[in-house]
């Protein structure tokens, strides 16, 4: 990634988060665009109006191979979060580097199609990555250079992930009121230094003395397979770098817990068909006492790291896309049930005020505690 230039309407070029390989060498391209809009769902990003065209150009080196370029296999334009996808374009091959995004329709950030176009997503095995070394990838439409960095290697990766909830839903840049847990919880997909999924990591609290990095807790890999997580005896393979309003205090990362009180850890959560869900770790976040941009980083130690934005209110804020709008004021209490994971967490009327907010269980279902407005 570069520092962007005047006019440049590319702002960043990551690999992309579903994989762990998109950026290494002699593996297939697999990689984003980030424009020049906030990632924030309330900011309206670019539009393409229908028979309009992007076109992303890769550098002779990247080799092409047999793997035709279609829609939407090759290449994607995204709302600005993992899942997040829109629809609506023709995606074809110019030349033999050039993947040329064609809209069939008006793309604008309204209804459905909110909040625009932010990101683009060029994938689907047709390029294989050259030597290590930085690339400039040319995009046309406003014109924009992105640098994207190829690894001699893969490294260990954190990647946001939506892939459990139903679409439009996004973890990143949720609104709640301070001293509030989310009403998503934020998903992440891990990646070992040998590109397979990282299973068993959870969230351990943070340890100043021996990881002073990490103000917001530790990513903690359960190696004796207790099933528990103890930064003493497991393996410490990253943490989180808190950030938050000045003066807060309260705000807390944790593992969501089954039923027996132990940690849900990455590759045991379940899908909604009940198979598991390789190397995606689930995270309950609060915010804390003051309204502000709650921005915790995770990253993974000798790998990448990722941040999150959790914008606190002094009231109740709308919901993300796809849940329900709780409404001004309004005080909710929740009574705690099992029920089948559906992907979203919503408020139940009336009961107690619960102990926690949002625990998972191992068999994909969920016992639901509605968000506590005090």
């Amino acid at each position: 990634m570069i520092a962007q230039e005047p006019g440049n309407i590319v702002v960043a070029t990551p690999k992309a988060p579903v994989g762990a390989d998109g950026d290494v060498t002699g593996r297939p391209t697999d990689f984003n665009l980030v424009l020049d809009r906030s990632l924030d769902p309330q900011v309206a990003g670019r539009t393409l109006r229908q028979g309009k065209t992007i076109s992303v150009t890769l550098p002779d080196a990247f080799a092409r191979t047999a793997v035709p370029v279609t829609a939407p296999e090759s290449g994607a334009l995204v709302k600005g979060w993992p899942q997040g996808g829109l629809d609506g374009y023709t995606v074809t091959l110019a030349g033999t580097h050039t993947v040329v995004f064609t809209a069939t329709r008006n793309l604008v950030p309204t209804g459905a199609d909110d909040p625009g176009i932010k990101v683009l997503h060029v994938r689907g095995r047709a390029f294989t990555n050259p030597a290590p070394g930085d690339y400039a990838i040319r995009v046309v439409a406003e014109t924009g250079t992105g640098v994207l960095t190829i690894r001699p290697r893969i490294v260990p990766s954190v990647n946001p992930s939506n892939a459990l909830f139903p679409q439009p839903s996004n973890n990143n840049w949720q609104r709640v009121p301070f001293n509030t847990a989310t009403p998503l919880p934020l998903d992440f997909l891990l990646f070992g230094a040998d590109g397979q999924p990282l299973n068993g990591v959870g969230v351990a609290p943070a340890d100043p003395a021996r990881f002073p990095r990490y103000t917001g807790g530790l990513l903690v890999r359960d190696t004796n397979g207790d099933g528990l997580l103890d930064p003493a005896t497991d393996t410490v393979v990253g943490g989180i770098i808190g950030a938050a309003p000045a003066g807060a205090t309260g705000q807390r990362a944790a593992s969501p817990v089954d039923a027996a009180g132990r940690p849900v850890l990455s590759g045991q959560l379940a899908r909604p068909d009940g198979t598991l869900a390789p190397g995606l770790l689930r995270v309950l976040f609060r915010t804390g006492t003051l309204p502000g941009d709650y921005t915790p980083t995770f990253e993974l130690t000798g790998g990448t790291a990722t941040r999150m934005t959790i914008v606190a209110t002094t009231t109740d804020a709308p919901t993300m896309p796809g849940l329900p709008n709780t409404g001004g004021a309004t005080r909710h209490r929740a009574l705690c049930r099992i029920v089948p994971y559906s992907g979203r967490e919503a408020p139940s009327p009336g009961g107690p005020r619960p102990a926690r907010s949002a625990l998972y269980s191992r068999a994909g279902n969920v016992r639901r505690c509605g968000t506590v407005r005090a």
